[in-house]
Parts: structure tokens; sequence; C-alpha cells
């Protein structure tokens, strides 16, 4: 079973097949007299020209109480995907479309647009689905940084990380992959994301950059000053550690959807519980390790 045809009721079916075909790029696919003075009228995608058909059918009483119903709720009647939601926003608004509210990034983590056509209804224009591209991106960037993670637990004893001294290389080298995997899912779908996410997003490259310059000088202390570096060394590796925790809290609230309100407490929580056992780990490495006597 498939879907054939879907339904939109227009006050004017000679301004909608304008607007639907001269704004939008759909093909007629049909527009033929039935019965007394009945008109079918239905228009596809030209890139699925043997898709589901949109019919434009001519306004009755009972369409127009539906359809007026549907504005004042701000409901669209009509959903359309595109593969890139903000330049297809760009081109319509160049061709007359107007718009009741520009792309933007959705509490479900979609962007949507809301359009008018002219015709009494609203239209709402969202993308097809995240790039292949950008979940593999994604992907990559948690198995990084939870790496990442895992590493910088293992490291921040400054004793430990002397007697591993692969870990370090590998902190750095994973914080560079984590970096690098978070600007290619940015660049997967940038044109998509609203100025705002925009922003956040080149705000948290700033700040894995950081981590990965913090992670090298923790890796340059031990290599040039093997005695006295171990303050500074909890210190940077305690700065990557909490950083990572926050990203974590904040990732999982905002997936489970979390308001702002609850996510920001919870970030702040999350720095105090991580700068707390920070504080324990160099009093832990303040204090010299018991030594024994011989009798």
């Amino acid at each position: 079973m498939r879907i054939g045809l879907v339904e939109v009721y227009v006050d004017d079916q000679d301004k909608a097949r304008a607007f639907y075909t001269a704004v939008l790029g759909f093909r007629v696919k049909d527009d033929a007299s039935y019965g007394d003075s009945a008109r079918w009228l239905t228009v596809v995608s030209p890139e699925d020209p043997d898709g589901p058909q949109l019919l434009l059918a001519a306004m009755n009483e009972a369409a127009a109480a539906l359809q007026a119903a549907r504005r004042e709720a701000g409901t669209p009647a009509v959903s359309f995907t595109a593969q890139d939601c903000q330049s297809d926003y760009t081109e319509l608004v160049g061709r007359g479309a107007v718009f009741v509210s520009a792309p933007q990034q959705m509490g479900y983590g979609r962007t949507d647009a809301v359009f008018e056509d002219g015709c009494g209804n609203l239209l709402n224009l969202h993308p097809d689905s995240r790039p292949a591209m950008w979940l593999l991106m994604i992907v990559l960037h948690a198995v990084a940084a939870l790496g990442a993670f895992a590493v910088g637990v293992a490291a921040i004893d400054p004793r430990r990380a002397g007697s591993h001294p692969w870990t370090l290389p590998a902190l750095v080298g994973l914080l560079v992959a984590m970096t690098l995997f978070m600007i290619g899912a940015m660049a997967a779908h940038w044109s998509d994301l609203p100025g705002a996410s925009q922003v956040v997003f080149s705000a948290l490259v700033g700040l894995s950059l950081y981590m990965v310059y913090r992670a090298m000088h923790a890796s340059n202390l031990a290599d040039h000053e093997p005695h006295g570096h171990e303050p500074r060394h909890v210190d940077d590796l305690g700065f990557i550690l909490i950083a990572l925790f926050d990203g974590f809290v904040i990732v999982a609230a905002i997936d489970l959807g979390a308001p702002v309100w609850i996510v920001i407490p919870l970030a702040v929580l999350a720095v105090l519980v991580g700068h707390g056992a920070i504080q324990r780990v160099k009093s832990r490495v303040a204090t010299p390790p018991p030594t024994t006597t011989g009798t």
C-alpha cells in the first residue's frame, strides 16, 4: 500500500495552480473538468513525477471551517521536505513566498519553517533527514569523546600517567579527532542551522580546541618537568574531564527533551561535581605515598 494522493482545499484554483507551480516548482499532473462544474487539479514534485500527487481541491463550506480552525491553531495543511531547508527558504522568498516563520531549530531537533500558499493554507517546510555524513560524524565524535574521557580518567593521576607514557599523546589525539568530527558534523548541515545554533556550535569548537591545548600542555609538562608539575597536570586534565562530563550531561538532558531551566542547573551541577572530584584528586596527589622503613 502506498500514499497516492493528498488533498488540500484552496479558495482559488487558478491562483493555487500559479503558486504551486511558479513559486514551489511543482508540475501539473492533471487539470481537467469533471461533473457539472468541478475541476480536478493535481500537482507533483518534478523529483518524483510518479509519486504522491497533491490535489488542489475547490473550497466548500466544511473545508472552509477546517481551514479556518487550522490557521487559528497555526497548523500547516501540508508538509514539504527539502534537502537544504535554509537554501530553499531563501529561494522561495525570492520567488515571492510569504513565510510566517523562518527556518528555526525545533525542540525535537529538526529545522522547520512555515509559509502561506496565498489560498488560505499554511504550509510547512523541513529537511528530509539528517545527512548520512552528519550521522557518521556524530557517531565518530561521540566515540572519540568517550575515549578521551576514559583516557583522561586514567591519566589524571600524574604517577599513573608517568608509568603509562602513551596516555597523554593518546588523549591529545582523541581530542583532535573529536574536534575534527564535530567540525565535520557541522559542515554537513551548516546551512540548515539557525544563527543561534551556529554560534553555539562555533563556541563548542573553540572549547574543543582549548581542550586540545590543555592536553598538549599537560603532555609537555610531563616531558620537560618530570618533577613538580603534578598540580598543573591535574588542573589541565581536570578541566578537560569537567568540560567533557558537562557536555555529556547537557546533550543527554537535551535529548531527553528537558527544558532550558532544567538543562542550565544540570550543567552547573555537573561543573560543581566535577570540580569537587578534581580537588580530591589534587589532595591525594599532594600527599606523598607512605614509605616503609626496614628494621
